[in-house]
């Protein structure tokens, strides 16, 4: 089983343009028959220890399916860290 790690491009904090990116290297890794793409720690809007306000970009359970729907792969299981934003908004 072949098994790549991606270090994504330094982003500004809450930002999703990872997205963008990784769903180019899933798509890279379909081709090359990848099929674990690991991503970076808080590779999704930045790591929550380095903002004052990390609930701002932190995404709810509930929201995966459709943050992640770009990323959606029949052939390659990607692992995504993100900054988690529990039920009572913390």
């Amino acid at each position: 089983m072949k098994v790549a790690a991606y270090q994504a491009p330094l982003l500004a904090g809450g930002s999703l343009d990872a997205l963008e990116h990784i769903r180019a290297r899933v798509r890279q890794c379909e081709a090359e028959g990848v099929r674990v793409l690991c991503c970076p720690e808080a590779v999704l809007g930045g790591l929550a220890d380095q903002h004052a306000h990390p609930a701002r970009f932190a995404l709810a359970a509930e929201e995966l399916d459709d943050v992640l729907a770009p990323l959606a792969s029949e052939r390659v299981t990607t692992i995504v860290g993100f900054t988690e934003r529990a039920a009572d908004g913390r």
